[in-house]
């Protein structure tokens, strides 16, 4: 789901809970323009609803950011270790196929870097 859907979906939920609380700040014309501009953009009802939507939006980022970082990290790491894992079954592979000597390092190709570095020294 996408932030403006997002947005879209949180005016509507909110629309049906009755408000009781009043949030009031002040803004120079050029804010001003720009949070119309972006109100008509988001197809806001009003810049209160843009202005509430988007403020209760990003409190609810900030609730819990760290969490979310080190999820998006350990998924990252978990698939790059499956991905590694792939690449040297296929490197593997590739190696039978072509007749080619399994390397002694894990596939990692650093005896072949390592040997051409010590043959233009």
């Amino acid at each position: 789901m996408n932030e403006r859907s997002e947005m879209i979906n949180e005016k509507h939920m909110l629309v049906m809970k009755r408000r009781s609380r009043l949030v009031t700040f002040r803004v120079s014309a050029e804010e001003h323009d720009a949070l119309m501009r972006s109100c008509v953009a988001s197809g806001a009802r009003s810049i209160a609803d843009f202005a509430r939507a988007s403020v209760l939006h990003t409190a609810q980022r900030m609730d819990s950011p760290t969490a979310t970082l080190s999820g998006d990290l350990t998924t990252l790491s978990k698939s790059l270790g499956e991905l590694d894992a792939s690449l040297s079954e296929i490197r593997k592979r590739i190696r039978g196929v072509l007749g080619m000597p399994m390397e002694s390092n894990g596939g990692n190709g650093n005896d072949n870097r390592a040997r051409s570095q010590r043959a233009g020294e």
